[in-house]
């Protein structure tokens, strides 16, 4: 398991029939995909488990980017006022990455591309609509952790 200290960047594309790129990078790692809504919405995953990691849950949810077949799983954890996201792939049972840093470093990267893309409009042929209030949610429970 190779462990990166931060920053790192977290980009969502424009998703387009079901499908959304992300690309994920640290001075270590470039971590790119196409992600599919099926069977479940990671978007809807990832602010579900980043409103738990803020509200204290110190193991939220993982959260799926499904691949078809395969996939790659975030899981967010924190320790000792450090959050730890480890990534894995439905070929590997231990993670393929595990990245460490404050808050600020990693959580905050997510939220701004995460604000980014729900303020953006798609078209529900491309992507399930998330509601505002999940955004809402996410916004109110980062802006008490900066």
């Amino acid at each position: 398991m190779q462990n990166s200290k931060s920053p790192f960047s977290f980009d969502l594309g424009t998703p387009e029939y079901g499908w959304l790129s992300v690309n994920l990078r640290t001075k270590d790692l470039n971590l790119a995909f196409e992600s599919s809504d099926v069977p479940a919405n990671p978007i809807e995953q990832l602010i579900s488990s980043l409103i738990l990691l803020c509200n204290g849950v110190t193991e939220p949810p993982t959260v799926s980017w499904h691949l078809e077949p395969s996939y790659y799983h975030f899981n967010f954890r924190e320790t000792n006022d450090l959050i730890i996201l480890e990534i894995s792939t439905s070929e590997q049972a231990t993670p393929k990455q595990e990245l460490t840093g404050t808050f600020t470093e990693i959580v905050y990267p997510i939220y701004r591309e995460l604000r980014k893309f729900g303020a953006a409009e798609h078209l529900e042929q491309h992507w399930p609509s998330i509601p505002q209030t999940r955004f809402d949610q996410l916004k109110e429970v980062v802006k008490k952790r900066t």
